[in-house]
This record gives structure tokens, sequence and C-alpha cells, in this order.
């Protein structure tokens, strides 16, 4: 728990701007939210090592959407099936199934298609609220934080600093 603290406020405080921390873990959310493999779980994935975002934020976001997932996951299996079963796409996941492309994105499971389409609409405020939350806490609360008696503590202590270099590898 405490290493997960460290790495948090280490994103925080991070040379990272906030739109590369907020876009981790937006992309997170797809990669969270959906069965892991999946075809488009690993473009996410090459997308966030190709692109400049926190890697760190986005690999501690994710387990965050995961463990969200199995509480909405009612939510995101009824979504999922609403869009499957509708009459009028029936045409278009038949032969979206019969190729090779759906069969590796498993977009005929209700969970991935009611998982992807969460994603999707969390995808804006997810990253818009992250992006405020990193702004604000760097205008206002960093500072604060760190000058807070526990914090000061935490970095003199010869404890901590060896759990840091344990975390740092």
């Amino acid at each position: 728990m405490l290493g997960i603290l460290i790495k948090i406020f280490k994103i925080l405080n991070s040379e990272s701007s906030p739109p590369q921390i907020a876009l981790a873990v937006a992309l997170a959310a797809f990669v969270g939210l959906t069965p892991f493999l999946t075809l488009q779980n690993l473009l996410i994935i090459i997308i966030v090592c190709l692109l400049r975002v926190n890697f760190t934020a986005f690999l501690l976001a994710w387990p965050l959407f995961f463990l969200l997932s199995f509480i909405l996951s009612p939510i995101i299996e009824q979504i999922g099936a609403m869009v499957l079963n509708n009459d009028g796409l029936q045409a278009m996941w038949t032969s979206f199934y019969n190729s090779l492309t759906g069969r590796l994105s498993y977009f005929y499971s209700t969970h991935t298609m009611g998982g992807f389409i969460v994603a999707l609409v969390l995808f804006a405020p997810v990253y818009l609220g992250v992006q405020l939350g990193v702004d604000k806490y760097r205008t206002t609360w960093a500072e604060t934080i760190s000058n807070t008696p526990l914090i000061k503590a935490l970095k003199a202590s010869k404890l901590i600093s060896k759990a840091t270099q344990m975390y740092n590898g």
C-alpha cells in the first residue's frame, strides 16, 4: 500500500504533463474494463508504448478499472447484449465474427463489447477529470502536502528511501 502511494506521488510530482497522465489513465480504462487477451487491448498497449504517456500511471490505473469492471459487470453485460442482439446489426456482427479480426477482438462477447462501450463513454470524463485533478494538485496541494510534518519525516526516513529504492528496481 505504501509503495502504491509512493508511486502515485511520484506520478503527480513527475515531469509528465497533466495531459500525458490523463491519457494514460483514460487508455487504462479500455484495458481494464475489457478482457485482457483481445486485439484491441494489444493495440492500446502498443499506443501507450508509442505515445508519450506516463506508463506508471497506466499500470496503476489498469487494475483499478479491472476492479471497476467486476463492480459494473451486470451493466457491462447488459450494454454488450443490447448492442450484439440488435436486429439491425446482426448481419454486420455475423460478418465481423467470420473474419479473423472479429474473432481476435472478442467483440462477439457481451462483456468485451459492453466494456469497450463503457470505456468509450468514460474516456472523455476520465481524461478531463484526471487532467483537472493533476493540475489542481500541482497548483494548490503539492506544496502544502510536501511541507506537512508527515511527508518531511517520510522523506528523511532511511526506511522509506530504502523502500523507494526497492520499488525503483
